[in-house]
């Protein structure tokens, strides 16, 4: 008679695992097969899921044979679509086009350069480009865009700084996520606050020495409203009328700079239109 109850209670306590496995196994991983059924219906190809639930995608037909991490349940899809499938920068691309030898542009920054994906899509078109300089101050997404710079064996061109673009070198400035929907594309930084993560400060000065005081091809700015403090800086704004070709700038409208940004790049020598959420100048004096 125990040994009948112990077979029943095993058989039924064996059934409840399977159940709660089951459960377990739904409620972590449909949602990734969701996010996976997304990419896939949008043309991409899936090579496989990490332990991290990032997923490693190969780019769609036709977008060259890039490969990415995208991490689930992030704004990481969304940047994907608006850089390789909105495409973002085509008129970044024209501008130069029109105005300039796509072999010419050998330097590139890209200041808020998130997981790397507009780095990746400028190289695709500039392929004579010989330094591209990424500045990011979340670690996470640096994390990744480490790898997606590395997964496009882009390292010997790529020089990746873990930090924030900033007008003073010597101010202490901190990581938030107070801006917009605080998601991963919307890592902010500000000086005084006294809370979250200190970061590294780049300054558009140490750039410059970083490369003789040469010339910035392309200069992509999308810092979450840093814009501001950056156009507030008569050093920063001498400096882009000087050594800057080509601009690609988001201006953040609850700053309500976007005509204070506008006269300091007219200043500098700059003619400028807006396309979509982006403003792209190109300097007539060099």
């Amino acid at each position: 008679m125990y040994a009948a109850l112990r077979g029943y209670f095993n058989i039924a306590g064996n059934i409840f695992d399977k159940i709660y496995f089951g459960l377990h196994y739904k409620k972590k991983y449909l949602p990734i097969s969701s996010e996976v059924g997304e990419l896939m219906q949008r043309g991409y190809k899936i090579s496989r899921v990490k332990r991290d639930n990032s997923i490693c995608v190969r780019g769609r037909e036709g977008f060259g044979n890039y490969r990415f991490l995208i991490r689930v349940f992030t704004s990481d899809k969304h940047v994907l679509r608006q850089v390789f499938e909105e495409h973002e920068y085509r008129s970044l691309i024209k501008l130069v086009s029109d105005f300039f030898e796509q072999e010419k542009i050998k330097v590139i920054v890209d200041a808020g350069a998130n997981i790397a994906l507009t780095s990746i899509y400028l190289s695709g078109y500039f392929k004579k480009t010989e330094k591209i300089i990424l500045i990011e101050p979340d670690k996470e997404n640096f994390r990744i865009l480490s790898k997606n710079i590395a997964l496009n064996n882009l390292l010997g061109k790529c020089i990746c700084l873990n930090g924030a673009l900033w007008v003073d070198a010597n101010e202490k400035i901190f990581l938030h996520s107070n801006f917009r929907d605080g998601n991963n594309w919307s890592k902010a930084v500000a000086a005084n606050i006294e809370e979250g993560e200190s970061v590294p400060v780049t300054t558009l000065r140490g750039i410059l020495e970083s490369i003789d005081f040469g010339t910035i091809d392309i200069f992509k700015i999308d810092i979450e409203g840093s814009e501001k403090k950056l156009f507030e800086n008569e050093e920063f704004v001498h400096l882009l009328g000087s050594h800057v070709r080509f601009i690609a700038l988001e201006i953040h409208d609850e700053f309500d700079c976007r005509s204070e940004i506008e006269a300091k790049l007219e200043q500098a020598g700059f003619s400028f239109f807006a396309d979509g959420e982006t403003t792209f100048a190109r300097n007539k004096n060099i």
